[in-house]
């Protein structure tokens, strides 16, 4: 496993024993903190081109379209997308409500119209699973879909960068994906802040050529 994993699993080993001494369910010394945590590597941000998102949308099956229509519109976890259900989908206001992240805050989430649209033709219950869709099956066709799409080096959790990549390059508004994302800090933001800078460049050189001073 990664790094990143251990670091993780670190993590929690270290909750559960504070936990139980705070419950006095445990006492002495927590058995994790003399264990070093593993130095995690950042790796470049993976993300699709419009070309590489057309041919994964074309590539997935019926169960599995919607989903990834809605990661690539929202930025949304799998989880969060595997746990959305009907009654938190308000689409006459155009709204997600999230209810439980990986922060542990609520958050809300603006509907695209293409997602509008995805939700609409699911023909929407009053309550109920989105989806409907098991880890395991999502993981199937999504390994199918990026093999008949030809696409490499990508997970279902990219496609969460695919989205904020794409916004930050179409928008430049860090703050407001920060608000999407549900990121608790905007330094968690920060690593999108150069493809906002190298699409105000083309910009400018957009602008600068059509001025001809």
């Amino acid at each position: 496993t990664s790094a990143a994993t251990a670091n993780r699993h670190l993590a929690r080993l270290a909750h559960i024993f504070n936990s139980a001494r705070k419950w006095k369910e445990y006492v002495g010394q927590n058995p994790t903190e003399d264990v070093d945590k593993e130095r995690e590597e950042n790796h470049k941000v993976r993300f699709l081109s419009k070309e590489e998102i057309s041919r994964l949308l074309q590539a997935c099956g019926v169960r599995l379209h919607p989903a990834i229509v809605c990661a690539l519109h929202t930025g949304m976890r799998r989880g969060e997308i595997l746990d959305l259900r009907w009654e938190n989908i308000d689409l006459n206001v155009g709204i997600i409500f999230i209810l439980k992240s990986k922060s542990g805050k609520a958050r809300e989430v603006p509907i695209a119209p293409q997602l509008a649209e995805v939700f609409r033709l699911m023909e929407p219950r009053a309550e109920g699973d989105v989806f409907e869709l098991p880890v395991v099956t999502v993981r199937r066709h999504f390994a199918k879909a990026l093999e008949k799409a030809e696409i490499k080096d990508f997970r279902f959790h990219d496609l969460r960068h695919t989205f904020a990549s794409h916004f930050v390059m179409s928008t430049g508004d860090l703050p407001a994906l920060q608000r999407i994302l549900g990121h608790s800090s905007l330094k968690m933001t920060q690593r999108y802040a150069h493809l906002s800078k190298a699409h105000l460049a083309r910009e400018m050189r957009a602008f600068a050529e059509a001025m001809k001073l």
